[in-house]
């Protein structure tokens, strides 16, 4: 038998899901949605919503203490993106920046436009404040009583929600991956959703193809490298720092 928590952690995933359908759903029918004012109103009404929900299940998401300081969180984040990082870069050096530049383009998004990096930034910052506290940090709290029943429903949530595959039918395995069980086992150990809200902005290729496409493929490309160069760094500081540790310890 459930006991009261995991009906409320169930209430909350529940909820969620059915609010991210629903306002889908809703912009199918709504022409004023249909342009970028329109997505960022959508996302910003999501955002708004899910707040409700989460002080009904869980309390205020933005009253978080993560148990370490925000640099820590945000390089131990970095270190655990490296697989996704990596690939692309591979795919670069071999392919060139061409197949990059394309796959990097939002769907949405049909010219270029000077308003387009304000746009992007608010558009993926929202969305990074929903995948961080919402999707991860909320979620968590309710289900980790068990670290990896926590971490299994925040990658549901992901998988479920995050571009709504149920109606897109677009299914990112890589999105699941690194914005579900990689973040939420950060989460578990740092919880500092903000740290995670950060890499999100870091990692949304989208995002930074809307700022730097105007300055051609390989600007677009070097983006690639500077993050797995920051994952890079992220590791050598943390190896460095459980040398100096162990150094100390024998001495």
């Amino acid at each position: 038998m459930f006991s009261k928590k995991y009906m409320k952690a169930i209430g909350y995933f529940a909820s969620i899901t059915v609010l991210t359908y629903s306002l889908v759903l809703l912009t199918l029918y709504l022409i004023f949605t249909s342009g970028l004012l329109g997505r960022i109103a959508v996302v910003a009404l999501s955002l708004a919503v899910m707040y409700i929900v989460s002080r009904i299940f869980n309390g205020n998401p933005f009253k978080i203490k993560p148990s370490s300081h925000h640099f820590d969180s945000l390089k131990y984040t970095l270190a655990l993106m490296f697989p996704g990082y990596l690939p692309p870069v591979v795919a670069i050096i071999v392919q060139g920046p061409h197949l990059q530049y394309l796959t990097g383009r939002p769907g949405f998004v049909e010219e270029l436009a000077p308003y387009l990096p304000v746009y992007a930034l608010i558009f993926w910052g929202l969305n990074g404040i929903i995948v961080a506290y919402f999707y991860n940090a909320v979620t968590y709290e309710l289900f980790g009583e068990r670290k990896m029943f926590g971490i299994f429903a925040v990658t549901g949530l992901v998988a479920l929600n995050y571009n709504a595959p149920l109606i897109s039918n677009y299914w990112n395995i890589w999105d699941i991956i690194f914005f579900g069980t990689v973040f939420a086992y950060s989460y578990s150990v740092k919880r500092d959703p903000l740290a995670l809200s950060f890499v999100y902005l870091i990692s949304e290729a989208p995002l930074w193809w809307c700022i730097l496409a105007p300055l051609g493929e390989w600007i677009f490309a070097s983006y690639f490298l500077g993050r797995l160069v920051l994952s890079i760094v992220a590791i050598l500081i943390i190896l460095n720092e459980k040398r100096t540790i162990i150094n100390d310890f024998q001495n």
